[in-house]
């Protein structure tokens, strides 16, 4: 399944969407009023622009071993919930790569989540006080397998919020849910997600 698709110029797209109920353009919201209406399901349109200084580069602490073990340790449960949700499943490996390989804080995220001290839980490292009570259902972030359901549900919605969604833009809201271009971690998303690099 691929994530991409013809879309309609932004224009169109955001003509469109504000016949729809309750439709908001979240184009140029902050980054909490564009979580406070994710969490809620509330339907919004992002235009993320593209960015040539976006560094697709390695930070120092990267650890490709990390993210490949961890990625397809859990494969059959992104598998499974990105089949759920309509979702291609690269995207959400290429996420949680990104995330395990370059964000584990040399051990330190492993011990908070074990003491329940984190504020970003792994595997996903999403936000439980943030994204925790989604749509009305409360997930368990310390619950791998509800973290990695949640995680990708908010993916989705993500991806349904951007306009032409790419993964760089995808990965880019993911890491920072108020960006008006792509990041880096979104370059980082898409060279993990051209690659496979979880399959090598």
């Amino acid at each position: 399944m691929s994530m991409i698709s013809t879309r309609p110029t932004l224009s169109q797209w955001l003509k469109k969407a504000n016949t729809l109920p309750m439709t908001m353009n979240g184009t140029n919201m902050s980054g909490e009023e564009r979580i406070k209406a994710l969490v809620k399901g509330q339907p919004i349109v992002i235009n993320v622009e593209d960015n040539p200084q976006a560094n697709n580069q390695w930070p120092l602490s990267h650890s490709h071993t990390l993210g490949e073990t961890i990625v397809n340790k859990y494969s059959p449960l992104i598998d499974k919930y990105a089949k759920q949700y309509d979702l291609d499943a690269n995207i959400a490996k290429a996420i949680l790569y990104n995330e395990i390989s370059d964000y584990h804080r040399f051990g330190l995220d492993y011990l908070g989540d074990l003491t329940n001290k984190s504020t970003s839980t792994l595997p996903m490292n999403i936000q439980g006080k943030t994204w925790g009570n989604y749509k009305g259902k409360q997930y368990d972030t310390y619950n791998p397998e509800q973290n990695i359901e949640l995680g990708i549900q908010v993916i989705k919605q993500i991806q349904n919020s951007i306009h032409n969604p790419t993964p760089e833009k995808v990965g880019t809201v993911w890491n920072r849910t108020g960006a008006m271009e792509v990041n880096d971690f979104g370059a980082r998303t898409k060279t993990i997600y051209d690659n496979k690099l979880w399959e090598k």
